[in-house]
């Protein structure tokens, strides 16, 4: 009985000891997917669509490599029950690359005073202001940090919510050299269709004279003033890869361009057109068909009256 007892009570206190180091971490995160307190989870493992609002704020969106800036999280109603979890992140999808620090950021401070991109309060009432102080990547190019909050209801539902729209960083040095071009969408590498958003940021110690819009070194249009936006519409163009080029040039006569690879890919979209007209050319026949019917009855109709009224 003396052994069964000791069994018990050393059962007793393993569960003890594995509750009071798992409880933390599942719920903050039932589920999720961290890397010490670096946090990427996203639906994964918080699959309820939360009802709280995400607003971000940045203190500079146009840096310097390297330099500090401050970025604030404000998340304001919800189902969440005192815990809630607020992560910075760069890639929405919720993997490890969107970690902000593997994408080249520094964070200095979060929320905690540590350096994390996750952080939670465990008495949130309503509302939260977060606030991460980071270093800018090093590369000058166009980056993303979004928002998203995950938490509980007190019933063991899990809930997240993004803010999707996220807050852009252009990060370069203006260079008496001549305009510094950056292409912020679409997205290097990205497959288009459609009308074609092109969107251009351009840095320059001097006026701008005139930007070109190319596709494949052919110039499809050009802009005198910003903003840099033109839309491109990508049906002309065969489906595959294609190189876009925005050229800018100022009035010192200095030129600076940007160039990325596209993937267009219309194919869906025609493949779905094409039923849709066939379907209303069908159905045009169809219509006209009917019409000559009635059109041949109508005239029957009217041969047998004259000559009914001519006898």
């Amino acid at each position: 009985m003396r052994s069964k007892g000791r069994i018990a009570f050393l059962t007793i206190i393993c569960l003890s000891l594995v509750t009071v180091t798992l409880v933390p971490s599942l719920l903050a995160s039932p589920g999720g997917v961290t890397i010490k307190n670096q946090e990427y989870c996203g639906v994964s493992c918080h699959s309820q669509p939360s009802t709280a609002s995400l607003t971000m704020w940045a203190s500079a969106q146009q840096v310097a490599p390297g330099d500090p800036l401050e970025v604030i999280v404000n998340v304001s109603g919800g189902q969440a029950v005192g815990i809630l979890g607020v992560m910075i992140v760069s890639v929405r999808s919720p993997v490890a690359a969107s970690v902000p620090t593997a994408n080249g950021w520094v964070i200095t401070s979060d929320p905690g005073g540590t350096t994390f991109n996750y952080y939670e309060t465990a008495t949130y009432s309503g509302s939260a202001s977060m606030h991460w102080q980071l270093n800018a990547p090093t590369i000058t190019g166009s980056y993303t940090l979004y928002a998203r909050t995950m938490h509980g209801d007190g019933s063991g539902d899990a809930f997240s919510a993004d803010y999707s729209a996220g807050v852009t960083f252009l990060v370069a040095s203006i260079s008496t050299a001549g305009p510094t071009v950056f292409v912020t969408a679409p997205a290097t590498g990205s497959t288009v269709k459609g009308l074609v958003s092109v969107e251009a940021t351009i840095l320059d110690n001097a006026s701008i004279t005139y930007a070109v819009l190319k596709l494949d070194g052919v110039e499809i249009a050009n802009k005198t003033t910003g903003p840099f936006t033109w839309s491109l519409e990508s049906t002309i163009y065969k489906d595959g890869e294609h190189t876009l080029n925005v050229t800018a040039v100022d009035v010192n006569g200095k030129v600076g361009y940007h160039q990325i690879t596209i993937t267009i890919g219309n194919a869906a979209l025609k493949s779905g057109l094409l039923p849709w007209i066939w379907t209303m050319a069908a159905g045009t026949v169809a219509i006209l068909a009917w019409v000559g019917v009635l059109m041949v009855v109508a005239l029957m109709i009217r041969k047998r009256h004259i000559e009914g009224g001519l006898k």
